[in-house]
């Protein structure tokens, strides 16, 4: 209820200015995705990455929303992702808008079929704690896995874009925000599988991390450089991106600008105020650099 609540409060960013072929009619906002793709382009432009030019791969491509934003700004994008029904709907959207340097192929995400230091950029939006469902191993260990994939067929100086849940933010105490469950993000791993494995007959799987879990996940992997932002109000529907570590006057224009409710304002002032937004945020957005 409290989750429900909250977000019939946010405002979010409406698809519905971008025109949409005939495919397309009926997508919700959160599987159109265009809307969500040009914002992480306007948020690269504002942080100096220059696109053009650029071999982007897409992890996780879900119906090519993001792949079909960055398309005019990047020279080619692969497009990947583990559900064939999936890649036959990005297929049709690419084809609709005549798109032509998109390439989509079926992967696993733990598993990349290229070679060393092919693209400038990765993205995996939403979906690190989903590559581990297909697999056998501990869910960590895959994700590991999967991002030394990724640090293996960046470019030096390549950056990985990554944005996931925050394991910490008190509002996935009450519902996870993959499964439906309470407590289950936050538990230990192995209550947390006993408490799925009881009430729906499935492993945990959907492994997400609080901020010091996540730098020491990427670090670990090979990532030196980190660089950890929030989308507001979020990731999926992003209105803005900003630094963990901003001004207390550049994310009070943010957020006035995402929440309706006053009362939600003044608790996220309060959060910015203590300096504890890497804690209680409920999602991060990292950039990480390889280098040597």
């Amino acid at each position: 209820m409290i989750m429900k609540w909250t977000f019939r409060r946010l405002y979010r960013p409406s698809s519905c200015g971008i025109e949409r072929v005939d495919c397309e009619r009926g997508m919700s906002d959160y599987v159109f995705g265009i809307h969500r793709g040009l914002k992480v382009v306007n948020f690269f432009k504002r942080n100096g990455i220059k696109l053009k030019k650029s071999f982007v791969l897409d992890i996780g491509c879900n119906k090519g929303g993001i792949d079909i934003a960055f398309s005019p700004f990047c020279q080619r994008i692969v497009a990947g992702d583990i559900d064939v029904e999936r890649l036959k709907v990005a297929k049709a959207r690419f084809k609709a808008r005549h798109i032509r340097n998109i390439d989509l192929i079926r992967f696993d995400g733990s598993k990349l079929p290229f070679k060393r230091g092919v693209f400038r950029l990765v993205i995996i939006n939403g979906v690190l704690e989903w590559i581990p469902w297909k697999h056998q191993e501990k869910p960590r260990d895959i994700q590991i896995r999967s991002l030394k994939e990724v640090y293996y067929v960046l470019k030096l100086k390549g950056l990985l874009y990554l944005a996931i849940e925050n394991r910490l933010f008190p509002g996935y105490l009450i519902i996870d925000p993959h499964i439906g469950l309470p407590l289950t993000a936050l538990v230990p791993r192995f209550i947390a599988d006993l408490i799925t494995r009881s009430m729906l007959g499935l492993p945990y799987k959907n492994y997400i991390y609080s901020y010091w879990e996540l730098m020491y996940l990427l670090m670990k992997t090979g990532f030196k450089r980190v660089e950890v932002f929030v989308g507001i109000p979020s990731y999926q529907f992003p209105l803005e991106i900003i630094p963990v570590h901003c001004s207390n006057k550049d994310f009070s224009k943010a957020i006035t600008r995402a929440f309706r409710s006053k009362l939600i304002i003044s608790l996220i002032n309060l959060i910015v105020i203590t300096r504890t937004l890497r804690i209680f945020w409920p999602n991060f957005i990292v950039l990480a650099q390889k280098s040597r």
